[in-house]
């Protein structure tokens, strides 16, 4: 015998902004699917199924962060209802993974107080108000007659704007979102899709220059070493883009011979870099940045004339190193 699903229609409700680190960025899709709901209801948890994780591949919330998400709702309410797409009778979740999974914890800690045994997360003042039923419902914007593509960029805006994203999530949102717009541009004959870039279109909606764009997407190319390399912070997104640019012989090579030294030297690096290279340029370009990295030159004038000198000795080289950073602390 199956269930029957609770899906309450609501009177349209107002519910107050969440404080956001990006509160400032407006993502089409998920700002229209917030301001302009099909309709508003009170959803039974139960009903709700997550969204595909090659949709969703953003993590869930664990810990310290997660246990400050739940007391937040219940302390404070609700503060924003969950997105959902409904497809005949099936209702997915694209925004507010973390939100219903926090009523579900709620709901489970009041148990545990109503059974008589303490919470780990919840301070109970009254216990004439424990009621674990309050939390069966959550209030959601359904979205119904949406694409899969418009629904991946509900799911891929949502966590954008909400969350602090690290350069994984972040190169993966960028490249995601750049695919459905890409997509969309050539299936629409839309007004607004003409005479503007895909990159423009992104750069726009994620606030970033159109430039960051390009080399995000770049990184579609790079090899998976020197990926990690950039995800850890080892490797600036302007060269990792121009390693991605080589051929993949050329970044198998260097993830092999010349990795370290390219982080040592990143700035001469990029410099060097051209899309044509080959491992044999790579070594030449790499040996002579090593040689020019292992003196220091100095010009001086000395009596009206430019004399120029080269300090090869380690000692003195690290001396030099030392009293010029002195006199930039002086001054």
């Amino acid at each position: 015998m199956s269930k029957t699903k609770k899906i309450d229609i609501g009177s349209k409700m107002s519910f107050a902004n969440v404080s956001l680190d990006r509160s400032s960025y407006s993502l089409a899709p998920l700002k229209e699917a917030e301001e302009k709901p099909d309709q508003i209801v009170r959803i039974d948890v139960d009903y709700l199924e997550t969204a595909p994780e090659e949709w969703n591949f953003y993590p869930r919330l664990e810990g310290e962060e997660f246990s400050k998400l739940v007391k937040s709702i219940y302390e404070h309410g609700l503060l924003h209802p969950i997105v959902v797409r409904k497809q005949r009778d099936r209702h997915t979740i694209l925004s507010g993974h973390n939100r219903v999974r926090a009523f579900a914890q709620i709901k489970k800690e009041l148990q545990e107080i109503k059974n008589g045994r303490n919470s780990s997360l919840l301070e109970m003042k009254d216990d004439s108000v424990i009621d674990p039923q309050e939390y069966d419902q959550i209030m959601a914007v359904i979205k119904e007659d949406i694409s899969d593509d418009e629904a991946r960029e509900i799911i891929i805006d949502a966590n954008y704007v909400q969350r602090q994203l690290g350069q994984k999530l972040m190169t993966r949102s960028i490249i995601e979102k750049y695919k459905i717009i890409q997509q969309r541009r050539k299936s629409s004959d839309e007004e607004k899709y003409k005479n503007i870039k895909t990159r423009e279109i992104v750069a726009r909606e994620f606030k970033l220059s159109g430039r960051h764009i390009d080399r995000y997407k770049k990184l579609e190319s790079l090899n998976e070493t020197m990926l990690n390399e950039f995800y850890e912070g080892k490797l600036s997104l302007e060269l990792a883009a121009k390693l991605a640019g080589l051929k993949p012989n050329v970044q198998s090579y260097i993830t092999k011979m010349h990795l370290r030294d390219i982080k040592k030297y990143p700035a001469k690096t990029l410099a060097s870099l051209k899309p044509s290279l080959t491992q044999t340029d790579m070594d030449s370009i790499m040996n002579e940045i090593k040689e020019d990295g292992n003196h220091i030159k100095i010009s001086l004038r000395e009596n009206g004339k430019n004399r120029h000198y080269v300090i090869e000795e380690p000692e003195i080289m690290e001396r030099i190193k030392n009293l010029l950073a002195e006199h930039a602390n002086d001054n």
